[in-house]
């Protein structure tokens, strides 16, 4: 299952490139975007791994002994046509369940959350991450608790007697724009 932040990195990326490249520049996006060990991700060594990132058969098998990396590329190559073609979406099939979760836990986790997103970076300005709108709610919540607090006080010093509760409820009545309840000015309001 792919993370919320890795779903909108792809997003990103797929705005980013989208009719700016087409099939055959799977091989730059995949050196462009993509880690290996906290390292741009590379075909030196495995020059024939560019190769099969060129070929634009809309089929192709790959007979391999094992360990020389295809099973990496391969996934940078399903995550690359995911983000530059229009309209593409991929499925990423395994012999069994088993070896289907070992993979995904090893190497799609980490590629797609610790690589693509920590790593990646994009031009578009559509989607800018920030967190300005939450820190401003935080700060109008903070400032409505400070106020809730202010109005308590004020009330203690007029009406000593009363409760807490009678409290709460007179400035659900006066302090209280967003219609709060008074049990949770209550439980705001209190030193």
């Amino acid at each position: 299952m792919i993370n919320v932040q890795a779903a909108q990195h792809v997003q990103r990326l797929k705005l980013q490139t989208i009719e700016k490249l087409k099939r055959k520049d799977l091989g730059d996006w995949v050196v462009n975007n993509t880690f290996l060990n906290g390292r741009k991700f590379t075909t030196k060594g495995h020059e024939y791994q560019a190769k099969i990132m060129e070929d634009e058969s809309p089929e192709v098998v790959i007979k391999k002994s094992a360990q020389i990396g295809i099973s990496e590329m391969s996934l940078r190559m399903t995550l690359g046509l995911v983000s530059i073609m229009p309209n593409f979406s991929a499925i990423y099939t395994m012999p069994t369940a088993t070896l289907a979760g070992v993979y995904t836990k090893t190497r799609l986790d980490a590629v797609m959350v610790q690589q693509l997103v920590d790593r990646a970076t994009t031009a578009d300005t559509r989607y800018t991450p920030s967190s300005a709108r939450r820190e401003v709610g935080k700060h109008e919540t903070q400032a409505m608790y400070e106020s809730w607090r202010k109005a308590y006080r004020a009330l203690k010093r007029k009406h000593p007697g009363k409760s807490d509760v009678w409290c709460s409820q007179q400035i659900a009545k006066t302090h209280n724009p967003l219609g709060r309840d008074a049990s949770t000015i209550k439980k705001h309001m209190l030193p």
